[in-house]
This record gives structure tokens, sequence and C-alpha cells, in this order.
């Protein structure tokens, strides 16, 4: 028995957008680059964080308190009654979106996967955008 593919399914594949050349189908064959980007958007998050965590918290001495990091011989923790912990979480949770969720819905790419030089596209080659970014960023244990 002989089968015949349709005249459209033999013709060669028209080559790809512009926009998407240089894009691999395949995943996992920058999985190396990936795990380097989320490393080092990991490392921006904790400096960032640390660098707010050292603005917004006040210095106490180093012995009579329990709260804080201890830095030398002073420990910088929140001041009882401050808003600063509130101030410091809401800032946070926004260079966490902005990371891993609004540059890279907006641009494709996040600072780690622009230094590693990999970005997340359509299939047409545009940016996913902030919801599918989101989306992305919520389940990335099976992305």
């Amino acid at each position: 028995m002989e089968h015949h593919l349709p005249a459209r399914a033999r013709r060669p594949a028209a080559p790809a957008p512009r926009s998407l050349r240089g894009v691999t189908s395949s995943p996992t064959k920058v999985v190396g680059q990936r795990v380097a980007a989320l490393l080092i958007d990991l490392l921006l998050l904790a400096a960032i964080a640390f660098g707010l965590f050292l603005l917004l918290t006040k210095e106490f001495p180093k012995a009579g308190y329990a709260n804080g990091i201890v830095l030398g011989h002073t420990r910088h923790a929140f001041a009882h009654g401050s808003s600063n912990r509130t101030i410091w979480v809401i800032l946070v949770a926004a260079t966490v979106l902005a990371i891993f969720v609004i540059l890279p819905g907006l641009t494709g790419t996040s600072p780690g996967k622009a230094l590693t030089r990999i970005r997340a596209v359509r299939a047409d080659g545009r940016p996913p955008g902030v919801g599918r970014a989101l989306l992305r960023a919520l389940v990335w244990i099976v992305d």
C-alpha cells in the first residue's frame, strides 16, 4: 500500500521570519543558559532586597537584641512600630514582578536572560506579554 502526502506537506518550509532567526525550537538546548539566567536574576533580587533592607532598617547594638542581621558590631533590624517592614515587602515584591514578569513580558528578557543571550518569545517572535510571562513565572518549575 502506498501513501502519498498532500502537495503542501512536501513543500520545503519557508525561511523563518527575521525576528525568529537564531531562536531554537527546543528549549532543552539552552538549559544551561536558562539555569545561569535564573541564578543571575536571583542574585540580583537578593542584592536589591538586601540593599533595601539596609536602607529601611535601624542600627542597634549587637548585644541585647534578637532580631535583624548582624554586620560587624551592629545589628540591623526594623524598628518596633515602624511601617518600614511593610514598605520593604512591597518593594521586594515589586522587584520580583519587575525581574520575573514585567521585563520578560515586555522585552522577552530579564537581566539574567540578557546576560546569557536568551529570550522568551511567542511563535511569531514577539515578546510573550505580561500575562503570559506571569503564567510562565507561576508554573516555572514545569517550564
